[in-house]
């Protein structure tokens, strides 16, 4: 990824930036946002050189829906399912655990 400062708008510390990644087609960049440094502290209008990072999110295109959309969504649902019987289990579990510790002090 690479950011340029691309000037700013009313004050000269609100710097905007222009980020471009070489991406495979299935992805594109989302929001991106550049945080930097200050020199004393986060408030310092000077800018420690190298301080700056970047936070973004990928999105996928329209060719990244077709090849990871469904597959994705049909994932989570058999993860949803499987979640239910694993909090089935455990209480089942519970159940038969406290059974037995009530029967032992019986």
């Amino acid at each position: 990824m690479r950011c340029t400062n691309a000037g700013y708008d009313y004050d000269e510390e609100d710097v905007q930036w222009t980020c471009t990644a070489s991406l495979p087609p299935e992805l594109k960049l989302g929001s991106t946002d550049v945080i930097c440094e200050g020199y004393r502290n986060a408030d310092d209008p000077w800018v420690l050189k190298g301080s700056c990072g970047v936070e973004y999110r990928l999105l996928l295109t329209d060719l990244g829906e077709k090849k990871f959309g469904r597959q994705h969504d049909d994932n989570l649902s058999q993860g949803i399912a499987r979640h239910k019987w694993q909090k089935l289990l455990a209480v089942v579990g519970d159940i038969i655990f406290y059974g037995f510790i009530a029967a032992v002090f019986v």
